[in-house]
Protein backbone atom coordinates (compact mmCIF):
# COMPACT_ATOMS: atom_id res chain seq x y z
CA UNK A 1 0.00 0.00 0.00
CA UNK A 2 0.76 3.57 -0.63
CA UNK A 3 1.70 5.60 2.03
CA UNK A 4 1.02 9.42 1.34
CA UNK A 5 4.71 10.40 1.94
CA UNK A 6 5.19 7.70 -1.46
CA UNK A 7 2.39 9.16 -3.01
CA UNK A 8 3.82 12.79 -2.58
CA UNK A 9 6.78 11.65 -3.64
CA UNK A 10 5.14 10.00 -7.05
CA UNK A 11 3.54 13.38 -8.10
CA UNK A 12 7.13 15.32 -7.45
CA UNK A 13 9.15 12.47 -10.05
CA UNK A 14 6.11 12.68 -12.39
CA UNK A 15 6.00 16.88 -12.84
CA UNK A 16 10.29 16.38 -14.09
CA UNK A 17 9.19 13.45 -15.72
CA UNK A 18 6.54 14.38 -18.15
CA UNK A 19 7.64 18.41 -18.35
CA UNK A 20 11.22 18.42 -17.46
CA UNK A 21 10.08 20.65 -14.43
CA UNK A 22 9.60 20.53 -10.70
CA UNK A 23 6.37 20.69 -9.21
CA UNK A 24 7.26 24.14 -7.72
CA UNK A 25 7.14 25.65 -11.51
CA UNK A 26 4.08 25.21 -11.54
CA UNK A 27 3.09 26.42 -8.26
CA UNK A 28 4.99 29.43 -8.56
CA UNK A 29 3.79 30.15 -12.28
CA UNK A 30 0.29 31.80 -13.33
CA UNK A 31 -1.82 29.71 -15.38
CA UNK A 32 -0.40 31.96 -18.39
CA UNK A 33 2.86 31.26 -17.93
CA UNK A 34 2.32 27.89 -17.74
CA UNK A 35 -0.19 27.79 -20.78
CA UNK A 36 3.02 29.20 -22.73
CA UNK A 37 5.37 27.05 -21.30
CA UNK A 38 3.34 24.69 -22.93
CA UNK A 39 2.75 25.97 -26.24
CA UNK A 40 6.58 26.33 -26.46
CA UNK A 41 7.42 22.98 -26.05
CA UNK A 42 4.87 20.83 -27.50
CA UNK A 43 2.68 21.37 -30.65
CA UNK A 44 -0.45 19.39 -32.33
CA UNK A 45 -1.83 16.04 -30.46
CA UNK A 46 1.27 16.63 -27.94
CA UNK A 47 0.00 20.09 -26.64
CA UNK A 48 -3.41 18.40 -26.12
CA UNK A 49 -2.03 15.36 -24.25
CA UNK A 50 0.36 16.93 -22.37
CA UNK A 51 -2.14 19.90 -21.12
CA UNK A 52 -4.52 17.22 -20.83
CA UNK A 53 -1.83 15.04 -18.20
CA UNK A 54 -0.87 18.39 -16.44
CA UNK A 55 -4.60 18.90 -15.93
CA UNK A 56 -5.28 15.81 -14.65
CA UNK A 57 -1.55 15.58 -12.90
CA UNK A 58 -2.60 18.99 -11.06
CA UNK A 59 -5.88 18.19 -9.99
CA UNK A 60 -4.99 15.05 -8.36
CA UNK A 61 -1.78 16.15 -6.70
CA UNK A 62 -3.79 18.94 -5.16
CA UNK A 63 -6.23 16.40 -3.64
CA UNK A 64 -2.96 15.42 -1.06
CA UNK A 65 -1.53 18.78 -0.41
CA UNK A 66 -1.59 19.56 3.16
CA UNK A 67 -1.33 23.30 2.02
CA UNK A 68 -4.45 24.81 1.52
CA UNK A 69 -3.39 27.76 -0.73
CA UNK A 70 -1.50 26.09 -3.32
CA UNK A 71 -4.37 23.00 -3.19
CA UNK A 72 -6.39 25.85 -4.42
CA UNK A 73 -4.01 27.19 -6.59
CA UNK A 74 -3.78 23.68 -8.54
CA UNK A 75 -6.96 23.07 -8.76
CA UNK A 76 -7.69 26.54 -10.50
CA UNK A 77 -4.98 25.74 -12.84
CA UNK A 78 -6.45 22.72 -13.64
CA UNK A 79 -9.69 23.33 -14.34
CA UNK A 80 -8.45 26.32 -16.66
CA UNK A 81 -6.25 24.01 -18.63
CA UNK A 82 -9.33 21.60 -18.73
CA UNK A 83 -11.49 24.85 -20.64
CA UNK A 84 -8.16 25.55 -22.45
CA UNK A 85 -8.23 21.76 -23.90
CA UNK A 86 -11.19 22.45 -25.07
CA UNK A 87 -10.39 25.09 -27.63
CA UNK A 88 -7.43 22.70 -28.78
CA UNK A 89 -8.12 21.18 -32.11
CA UNK A 90 -7.69 17.48 -32.20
Amino acid sequence: MMTKKDEIKMYEESYIFAFGKDRSFFYKNDYNTIRTFLSENYFCDSLYYRTKLLSTLLHNDSLILPDKNQRKDFLEKSEKLTIYLKQLPI
